[in-house]
């Protein structure tokens, strides 16, 4: 009967995750065993005479309590190892969550930070400008003084919409809805056509005239809106010809928007740091540094994702590519410039 705690001792030593060992070692009292009885070998000198019937209930009653002993070990075993293996996910979920709110923190205090600085500084130089008119009688300072108050305030108002925009794509669920791309994208160039310079740069649209798609529209239209307006942010006016390409493509279910331009460019140093919050990459900045931001975190609820490519100088090229929610249907071509 000694085989037996040796069969168990050896299943508890591997544990779980060796059980095919453990499985190896049982085989060994339990074989022992066996010779034992057909063999003529004794470890123990028999002090009575085992008849027949003795024998088969020793062998009997010593498989049965080798079986039902190990499936009682084996059992333990496989709860133990249940429960480590749930304990170390819910630990590996809680380092994930701790992680992820560490980050948030980070991002909320730089956020806070960011925008209580972004919202004083247009306010203090109105504030600024005010006092600045007050002191002059001379109606074209005062004028002067109006134009830039007006800038500033524009700057402001551009800062708030990011900001509205940031929330709405953090806190608002995904809605599915169908929708014309073409519509869009006027909309978003509608918006910037009183722009500086904006009429000097020859903008061509090649998508399908009645492309529909089923997606979330107000990320839609922030992710279009955003990298539009880059665009004209970052012209090169010292170019003859400038131009902004806005081109959209179904492929296996998912869309494929390019935004490109032949503006100021971005340096290769600063490319893997546009998409973070109120990174500026370029010294013509003037916005929140919150767009490209807006524009990837609303790319990740939809699960999509966004490239670019750039040359200093010479200008950048956005692709996107958007899963789309459902069957998309092109009705007819269209290639056209504004």
């Amino acid at each position: 009967m000694l085989y037996i705690p040796t069969s168990l001792g050896a299943l508890a030593a591997f544990g779980y995750e060796e059980r095919w060992k453990s499985s190896i070692l049982i085989l060994l009292p339990a074989t022992l065993f066996g010779i034992s009885q057909v063999t003529n070998i004794e470890i123990f000198d028999k002090s009575e005479q085992v008849t027949d019937l003795n024998q088969l209930n020793l062998i009997i009653n010593f498989f049965s309590s080798l079986i039902s002993s190990v499936l009682i070990i084996y059992f333990l075993i496989s709860l133990n190892h249940r429960s480590e293996t749930t304990m170390l996910e819910h630990e590996k979920s809680l380092n994930e969550s701790n992680s992820e709110l560490s980050k948030l923190n980070a991002e909320l205090d730089r956020f806070v930070y960011s925008t209580s600085h972004d919202l004083m500084a247009p306010l203090s130089s109105v504030k600024g400008l005010i006092n600045l008119a007050k002191l002059t009688d001379n109606p074209k300072e005062i004028q002067d003084c109006l134009v830039m108050m007006q800038g500033r305030i524009e700057n402001l108002q551009k800062f708030i919409r990011d900001i509205s925009d940031y929330s709405r794509n953090t806190r608002t669920s995904i809605s599915s809805q169908t929708f014309s791309v073409n519509k869009v994208i006027r909309n978003a160039l509608e918006n910037l056509q009183f722009y500086p310079n904006a009429e000097k740069i020859n903008v061509r649209i090649d998508v399908a005239a009645d492309l529909q798609i089923t997606s979330d529209l107000s990320r839609f239209q922030i992710i279009v809106s955003n990298l539009i307006s880059n665009a004209f942010k970052y012209s090169d006016i010292s170019k003859e010809n400038q131009f902004l390409d806005v081109k959209v493509e179904l492929h296996a279910g998912n869309l494929e928007l390019i935004v490109k331009d032949n503006g100021l460019g971005i340096h290769n140093k600063y490319l893997e740091n546009i998409f973070e919050m109120f990174y500026q990459a370029n010294e013509k900045s003037e916005g929140s540094g919150l767009g490209l931001y807006i524009v990837k975190q609303a790319l990740e609820k939809l699960n999509g994702s966004i490239n670019v490519t750039s040359t200093f100088g010479e200008g950048t090229t956005f692709l996107v590519f958007l899963p789309l929610l459902s069957e998309n249907k092109i009705l007819k071509p269209a290639s056209h410039t504004i």
